[in-house]
């Protein structure tokens, strides 16, 4: 039996984050250091924060930070799948 997988498609905001960041190679670079600079991380924050859960945002029911990070290596998880 063949096993299929579905990602989700890219949309806007994953292609707004791969410009953010300049291309699939910087996101792999942050993903695997495990750390944003603090522009990328200001901007990111910017970009993502209608998605960012309020609390998240002020840092008081979970980090911005881990959030974001969260997102991206997601982000990256679904290109590799998808051939990218």
């Amino acid at each position: 039996m063949e096993t299929t997988t579905y990602t989700k498609p890219i949309d806007i905001l994953d292609q707004e984050i791969m410009d953010t960041l300049g291309g699939m190679e910087p996101l792999r670079a942050v993903v695997d250091a495990g750390d944003l600079t603090d522009e990328q991380y200001d901007k990111l924050f910017n970009l993502l924060q209608t998605e960012m859960p309020y609390g998240t945002q002020k840092a008081r029911t979970g980090d911005p930070h881990e959030w974001i990070m969260h997102k991206l290596l997601n982000l990256e998880s679904r290109l590799i799948l998808n051939g990218m």
